[in-house]
């Protein structure tokens, strides 16, 4: 593997810890998301149970509160109760629609126990009561007027037989108990007797008893809509137990899913927490490890390479390069180390040969000269003595000659005009010996500058010697 293949593996494994780590964290936020949106639901739906259940509790309290004062302001108490209800938890949770069905059922049963209540009669002077009222107390007025027109009529006992039917009356309106109607309906039945047995007038009695039929009538007819009311009452109260315990179940339904959904990110939380911390503990282990595998196999040879470097530029070329069997550009880089070393070496000791083969041919060069000075000089040195033995020789043969011409100028005067011109041949002779004999020793002596100038040669070439 290349040295840029474990870099970028290095890279890979750092980019795959990301990925895997910034997974976890979308994995993690994903599910808190979801789980936040349920948590949000329930925290909705316990606040709309709690504002349904608030309501519909008011508008039966205030339904009670009716059926005891019979008030119509409560009846509109009511149905502002209902509106706001249905406003607060209209835009929350997702019961709303459920809920509004409760209050609108418990306000509907609210409506008819009122509109019941008003055929009743809402007080003494309205609906069947009321006519109960006026029945009774026309019956009353009717006998009143009789006794005081006729005060020496006893009428006693009719009178005491309506006031125990009013009694009765009274105590069935209190109590609501069915024993109350049957005594009613008892005393009605001996209010007839006494009244047939009476001493009054058969007018009267043919006036007094549809009155009192009419206030029967009217009696039996309230006392239907007031167990018509009772009925309601029981139907709306026990509706109310249901409704009202179907949403205590639906608010503890809420509030246990909202536990559950705290408790589900509460989990996640830490798993995605211990995940995390997982996955980086691991990661940073695997990137510790690989990076310093990375590192030693980059480092250790350039290290060791540098240093044989550092060994062979101090000279020391015994220096062995190590090789690295890495086929990577450490291995590149430790083979052309290698190769350096080797060509350095070889270019040392070409040098160093090439040193012995100058030195070698400066010493062949200096005994060469050397000879060749030594040559020229013996063989200068032979002509300039054979140049000079040969003047010395021309000279005493032409002192010679002049000494046998003078000694003949006087023996041959015949011979006059050729001595004279032998003479002058000679003189010529001598004279051409004389300027020969100085051009020779100029010669010499222009050889013995030469001889020097060859010795300082041959001295300089020595001195110039390495």
């Amino acid at each position: 593997m290349t040295l840029k293949h474990r870099i970028w593996g290095v890279l890979l494994l750092s980019l795959v810890g990301l990925v895997v780590l910034s997974g976890s964290f979308y994995w993690g936020e994903a599910r808190q998301n979801r789980v936040q949106e349920a948590t949000s639901l329930a925290e909705e739906n316990v606040t709309s149970f709690s504002l349904a259940e608030i309501g519909i509790r008011r508008i039966g309290a205030l339904t009670e509160q009716f059926l005891q004062h019979g008030k119509l302001a409560q009846v509109e108490q009511m149905k502002e109760i209902a509106a706001r209800s249905k406003q607060s938890f209209g835009s929350i949770g997702n019961y709303a629609s459920k809920l509004s069905a409760y209050v609108d059922d418990v306000l509907a049963g609210s409506m008819q126990i009122v509109e019941a209540r008003k055929i009743a009669g809402l007080s003494e002077e309205e609906g069947l009561k009321g006519q109960l009222r006026l029945a009774v107390k026309t019956v009353e007025a009717k006998l009143g007027d009789f006794s005081k027109d006729n005060p020496d009529v006893v009428i006693d006992a009719i009178m005491v037989k309506m006031l125990m039917l009013r009694r009765h009356e009274k105590d069935y309106m209190l109590r609501q108990e069915e024993k109350y109607i049957e005594t009613f309906n008892k005393r009605i039945g001996e209010f007839y007797e006494v009244l047939e047995a009476s001493a009054v007038p058969s007018s009267l009695k043919s006036d007094a008893v549809p009155l009192m039929q009419d206030y029967d009538a009217k009696f039996q007819q309230w006392v239907k809509a007031n167990q018509t009311v009772l009925a309601q009452v029981d139907a709306y109260r026990s509706h109310m137990t249901e409704i009202s315990s179907e949403l205590l179940d639906l608010r503890r339904s809420a509030i246990q899913v909202l536990a559950d959904a705290r408790e589900e990110r509460r989990v996640i939380e830490a798993n995605v927490s211990m995940w995390v911390v997982g996955i980086i503990v691991a990661m940073t282990a695997l990137l510790l490890v690989g990076g310093i595998l990375v590192i030693r196999s980059i480092t250790k040879p350039i290290h060791n390479v540098t240093n044989a470097m550092n060994e062979i530029a101090k000279g020391n070329l015994e220096t062995e390069i190590p090789v690295s069997k890495q086929k990577d550009e450490i291995g590149e880089l430790c083979k052309i180390a290698a190769l350096l070393h080797s060509n350095v070496k070889a270019q040392k000791e070409m040098e160093a040969e090439e040193a012995i083969k100058k030195q070698r041919a400066e010493q062949e060069k200096r005994a060469m000269m050397q000879q060749l000075a030594d040559e020229f000089d013996t063989h200068i040195s032979g002509i300039v003595d054979a140049v000079s033995q040969s003047s010395y020789q021309l000279n005493a043969t032409a002192q010679a000659m002049a000494s046998v011409a003078e000694k003949t100028e006087g023996e041959a005067t015949s011979a006059s005009a050729a001595s004279a011109q032998t003479l002058s041949n000679v003189q010529t002779i001598a004279s051409a010996t004389e300027e020969m004999t100085s051009s020779i020793a100029e010669i010499s002596q222009q050889i013995g500058l030469a001889s020097v100038a060859a010795q300082e040669a041959v001295g300089k070439v020595g001195s110039t010697r390495p």
